[in-house]
């Protein structure tokens, strides 16, 4: 008879995950472990409370710029030796610049996290923002490319009128022009300003030793001196109109943007589901009307996006010119019904549990766990079990859905922008009755 050695038996409730545990540093860093014991990765991340939309006067695109020059080296180490440092372990390192916050991040098999979590610090506390010239002719051909991309492009532009002159209203590259005037002194003082522990989060998922890694935050990151967080931009003011934007191209480009709920607003999760259902999936009113039905559009949909002190809901349409005045007609009928008439319960069901799966979806994955507690974090101060997010979405009613699509689609809140040949500027105006 074979005997079994009782450490090789599956013990009771290892297979669930233990609650991410939160703490705090000193300096005024928070530090997120959530262990899950059947993975064999580990997913870090460092996020910064600070995006395009902290940029001041004079630093359009600062802020993504840094991100790119946080990799270009360290004071030990080149660009060449940090990326060898995450490969060789047969990981990845990147970072992502959004309106409100920044992420720098790795994933690395599970015995390699002691080494990512080491790669992250100095990335993010070490980088000497070297090779600022060269970076910029990247970041500019970055620019170019998404101005090359009508869909990103044409969103862009919306932003910018429906928020004039505040930057979250802004793209988050810069312009050709912001990105050629900034000089180092610049990019150092914004990290100086917005890199400082109270605004920063490490957040760790997957399998690690979470005493091994909560000493190793403690010395690579809490020897960091604290400063006060500067006060954030004031929120900003939405402006409805329509604008026209020629340009050559084979198809016209429609976005349309309404005002929505905050991050801190428990309506978001109406504005959420009143996206999904009017262009979020295949069987959404807009895709099923608008392609499936007529044939008149392969790209239209819907979407929100949530900023701590200002929301949007979006719709964009692009559709060749022979069909443009069918499709535009009808994503206006379309959205005219759903701000006046109750959606059906079947119809906000199947809405409704695709958001769910999505949530449940990336929960399976440390990537996603992990930059989910650090953005929890940074919005609200804790993480948010994902059964919060299930049951809020749960209480979404025909009524409360109604009243938000009532309240938000109007004609005289909306902001359109059509970028496309000539022949469509007549049509470049809100047809919502």
């Amino acid at each position: 008879m074979v005997q079994r050695s009782d450490a090789n038996r599956p013990r009771p409730g290892r297979q669930f995950a233990d609650a991410p545990e939160v703490s705090r540093l000193p300096n005024g860093m928070t530090v997120v472990l959530e262990h899950l014991p059947w993975a064999r990765t580990a997913a870090l991340c460092v996020a910064i409370g600070a995006g395009s939309g902290h940029e001041a006067p004079g630093e359009w695109g600062v802020a993504h710029c840094l991100e790119h020059l946080l990799f270009k080296g360290t004071r030990s180490r080149s660009a060449r030796q940090l990326m060898e440092a995450i490969e060789s372990r047969g990981g990845y390192v990147n970072a992502s610049t959004g309106r409100e916050n920044t992420t720098v991040y790795a994933r690395v098999p599970a015995p390699h996290a002691p080494d990512a979590l080491e790669i992250l610090a100095d990335i993010t506390l070490n980088a000497t923002l070297r090779d600022l010239d060269r970076e910029r002719a990247v970041i500019i051909e970055e620019i170019l490319a998404a101005e090359d991309t009508p869909e990103e492009f044409a969103q862009d532009l919306l932003t910018e009128r429906h928020w004039p002159g505040h930057p979250l209203g802004r793209s988050i590259l810069g312009s050709v022009d912001s990105i050629s005037a900034l000089d180092r002194r610049r990019v150092a003082a914004f990290m100086r300003r917005w890199y400082t522990p109270s605004n920063m989060v490490l957040s760790v998922a997957g399998h690690f030793d979470r005493l091994a890694i909560a000493r190793a935050a403690r010395h690579l990151f809490g020897e960091r001196p604290p400063r006060n967080v500067p006060p954030a931009p004031p929120p900003p003011r939405f402006v409805p109109g329509a604008h026209f934007l020629r340009r050559p191209l084979n198809q016209g480009h429609l976005c349309l943007a309404f005002p929505a709920a905050s991050l801190h607003d428990p309506r978001r999760y109406d504005f959420a589901v009143l996206a999904q259902l009017l262009g979020g999936g295949s069987t959404s009113r807009l895709f099923d009307r608008i392609r499936e039905r007529e044939g008149l559009a392969y790209s239209v949909y819907a979407w929100t996006q949530h900023f701590s002190r200002a929301g949007v809901l979006g719709v964009y349409l692009a559709a060749a010119p022979d069909a443009w005045r069918d499709a535009r007609r009808l994503l206006f009928e379309e959205i005219a019904r759903l701000s006046k008439e109750r959606p059906d319960p079947a119809e906000i069901d199947i809405a409704r549990e695709q958001l769910k799966a999505s949530l449940l979806m990336a929960h399976e994955s440390c990537g996603g766990r992990a930059g989910r507690n650090a953005a929890a974090i940074l919005d609200y101060g804790r993480p948010i079990p994902i059964e919060e997010h299930l049951r809020h979405y749960d209480r979404v009613t025909p009524e409360s859905l109604a009243d938000t699509a009532a309240q938000c689609l109007r004609a005289e809140a909306c902001a359109l922008l059509v970028l496309g040949p000539a022949r469509l500027r007549p049509t470049a105006r809100v047809d919502l009755p």
